[in-house]
């Protein structure tokens, strides 16, 4: 148990900068582009396969999406 709480413990100055991060890029609902790259980037780091976009919800399931012009200004 010790082990997992050093662990833990280790993980906390890099989760606290990338919660801060977050906060200096906030992000409006459906556009939190910055936010979705970063976190799977992070995951990819630490060997996960990380699928986005359509791979994981089709156009037909997504509701309350901005118009396609906010979106791409959110890419962009």
């Amino acid at each position: 148990m010790k082990a997992i709480l050093s662990y833990i413990d280790s993980l906390l100055p890099e989760l606290t900068e990338l919660r801060r991060d977050f906060h200096r890029h906030p992000e409006l609902v459906w556009r939190e582009i910055y936010t979705s790259a970063k976190i799977a980037a992070y995951l990819k780091d630490l060997g996960y396969e990380v699928l986005m976009g359509e791979a994981v919800c089709s156009r037909e399931a997504q509701t309350g999406l901005p118009e396609p012009e906010l979106l791409q200004q959110a890419l962009d």
